[in-house]
């Protein structure tokens, strides 16, 4: 039996490693695979995490890596409680959180207390519940069905079938599902949370950056550390200069998490990343 034991965790593996890559590639696997109501739930040493397999790039990761940018988080973390930055216990905000990816690897480092988790998509807005229930994070954290935003009000989320990750609010209001958008700082506060109490915002919310933070401005008026998807292309010139500005209101120093060197750079270089990057941005 125990030999029988040890032969299915090896051909498993050898599956997972080997041969689920090179199928996951062929176009009919994700066809076969899509059908909506799909979900797959992968248990690791640490967490268990449910996820849609037909997403070709946050499920393709945790199928094959069996995480999504998890070093990127902990790196952030990392790097924060190095310098003194982190407030041990405090609130993680994870703004555009899908599944909840971020929220359990940023709840695993043991630094937080709480977790706030906003998500706009109704998929992935259930699957970010049942990984907090999956993880037994029900008690500590507070899901909310929006859309982060400057001001509140209805906002047309357009959804992507193939990179769930990347569901974007538009304008055209045939161009999507509606949604809810409120401000963070208004969330926060009906969540009884004050600004000393958040330790870590990340927020990812493809191009909406601008706007998600301008929503938040009494959270991180004291520099508040946060992970901001930067991305200049999306932004424009004049919206990427005014985002820049408005950083350096509260903050000083960023640092770029693509880079191994962990660098502080000041905001101003900001305007010279190139392509979309992962940037921590603090008050040294």
């Amino acid at each position: 039996m125990q030999a029988e034991r040890w032969w299915r965790r090896v051909r498993g593996q050898w599956f997972e490693r080997h041969y689920l890559p090179r199928i996951m590639k062929r176009t009919s696997f994700w066809s076969d695979v899509g059908a909506e109501n799909d979900l797959v739930i992968r248990t690791f040493a640490d967490h268990r995490i449910v996820f849609h397999p037909a997403d070709a790039f946050i499920g393709h990761e945790i199928l094959v890596r069996g995480h999504w940018q998890r070093p990127v988080t902990e790196r952030a973390i990392s790097l924060l409680d190095e310098r003194g930055l982190l407030k041990s216990g405090g609130v993680f905000v994870d703004v555009g959180a899908n599944i909840g990816t971020q929220s359990i690897y940023a709840w695993l480092t043991g630094k937080f207390g709480r977790i706030v988790a906003v998500e706009p998509s109704p998929a992935e807005f259930e699957m970010l519940q049942l990984n907090m229930q999956l993880n037994g994070l029900s008690e500590v954290s507070r899901c909310h069905p929006i859309a982060a935003d400057a001001k509140a009000g209805p906002v047309t989320l357009r959804l992507n079938s193939v990179n769930r990750g990347d569901n974007r609010l538009v304008e055209d209001a045939a161009d999507g599902v509606p949604v809810q958008a409120r401000p963070l700082d208004d969330v926060l506060a009906e969540d009884g949370i004050a600004p000393d109490d958040v330790s870590l915002v990340w927020i990812d919310v493809q191009g909406h950056e601008p706007q998600a933070v301008a929503g938040m401005a009494r959270t991180i008026a004291s520099g508040l550390p946060m992970v901001i998807e930067f991305n200049r292309e999306w932004y424009g010139e004049e919206r990427t200069t005014a985002f820049i500005s408005a950083l350096e209101m509260t903050h000083d120093g960023f640092i770029d998490l693509r880079k191994e060197t962990g660098a502080v750079q000041p905001l101003r270089d900001l305007a010279s990343v190139q392509g979309e990057s992962d940037v921590l941005v603090f008050r040294k």
